[in-house]
């Protein structure tokens, strides 16, 4: 977590902007236009370093042989790699990469449970939107270091974390399809008090011995 907030911090981490009463898609598609952007297809078609320019710069002439197309759109919103954002037709999640495949399926699940129910946003946002942009951003830093442990300005993260995982337990069951089941992992390490990361150290010190090959083979 630390390396990646620290890879390119103007287009990771939180978009502050989303968490403003009235926050629309016209003003998600202006943060886009100004977007410093990574690479773009240039007037023959090839693959070039966009030199930082935005959409908004290139569409003023500033990025010679590139104009404003499909593909430079389209790229344009890939090349926003906040926590959550828009993609054509989903919200993507993008704090559970890389998990393990028990936890792809929970994440999977509980942001079902959470988002595709309105008395769970109601509680989520009650919970933790009303934080202001530091607090946040606070937070999110505290509890990359401290998981399930992290307490800030009075709010216990663990008790957090039980509240969203029961509500998306709750919200699952009203949708009958079983998928709570799912749920399984988040549930024990509520229960538990421990992160994945927390895990697989503990794995590493009791039952590896402490040996990083076994480790890295999943035997331990």
């Amino acid at each position: 977590a630390e390396v990646w907030r620290n890879t390119d911090p103007g287009r990771t981490g939180l978009l502050k902007e989303a968490f403003r009463m009235g926050f629309n898609f016209d003003q998600y598609a202006a943060y886009l236009w100004k977007m410093p952007l990574m690479f773009v297809e240039n007037e023959k078609g090839t693959y070039v370093n966009a030199q930082g320019c935005s959409l908004e710069k290139i569409h003023q002439g500033e990025l010679s042989g590139v104009s404003i197309n499909p593909t430079n759109m389209r790229w344009a919103v890939q090349q926003l790699f906040t926590e959550g954002r828009l993609k054509p037709g989903y919200v993507e999640v993008r704090s559970i990469d890389g998990q393990l495949p028990e936890y792809r399926l929970a994440s999977a699940a509980f942001w079902v449970g959470i988002l595709y129910d309105s008395e769970a946003r109601k509680l989520a946002f009650n919970l933790l939107g009303t934080l202001s942009a530091a607090d946040r951003e606070q937070l999110w830093v505290e509890t990359s270091q401290r998981a399930l442990k992290t307490e800030f300005k009075g709010l216990k993260v663990r008790e957090v974390a039980e509240e969203l995982v029961h509500a998306s337990v709750k919200s699952l069951k009203k949708r009958g399809k079983n998928e709570e089941v799912y749920l399984a992992p988040l549930v024990e390490n509520v229960r538990a008090g421990l992160c994945p990361a927390e895990k697989i150290l503990e794995s590493f010190s009791t039952k590896g011995g402490g040996n990083v090959l076994e480790l890295l083979k999943g035997e331990v």
